[in-house]
């Protein structure tokens, strides 16, 4: 009969490391999503920004009436994207708000969506500055 309640003490105690280390994970998680979910907003913002100053750096480049289509993706949360001078700028909303900057050679007039998702661009170079506009 001791035999029995020893077995039983046993799978008493897994049970309550298993439950420990499972709710010691889904704290950890709770923690690590949004952190990773504002990084990948990030990431994806500052790519989509330096294609295109990339392509508004070729087509400065390459002089007046040069143009260039390029494909980004926007991620969730933009509240706008600005182009003025040199910089181009991403404002974002996610769980703090920032923005993220790419600076090129040329002045650039915006044209440029703040929708989420993918989006084609024409990049085109204009006398001394380049535009952007959205291609449909």
């Amino acid at each position: 009969m001791k035999l029995f309640e020893k077995s039983g003490q046993a799978a008493l105690e897994y049970v309550i490391i298993a439950a420990t280390l499972m709710l010691a994970t889904a704290v950890m998680l709770g923690y690590i999503l949004p952190a990773y979910s504002n990084a990948t907003q990030i990431e994806q913002a500052g790519a989509a920004l330096n294609i295109l100053t990339a392509a508004a750096d070729k087509v400065y480049a390459l002089g007046p009436g040069s143009a260039l289509v390029v494909e980004i993706t926007l991620p969730s949360g933009v509240n706008s994207i600005t182009a003025t001078g040199t910089a181009v700028s991403m404002d974002i909303e996610g769980s703090t708000s920032l923005a993220v900057f790419d600076f090129n050679v040329c002045c650039i007039d915006s044209g440029l969506p703040s929708s989420e998702g993918y989006h084609k661009i024409q990049v085109e170079a204009i006398d001394e500055n380049v535009k952007f506009s959205g291609v449909t």
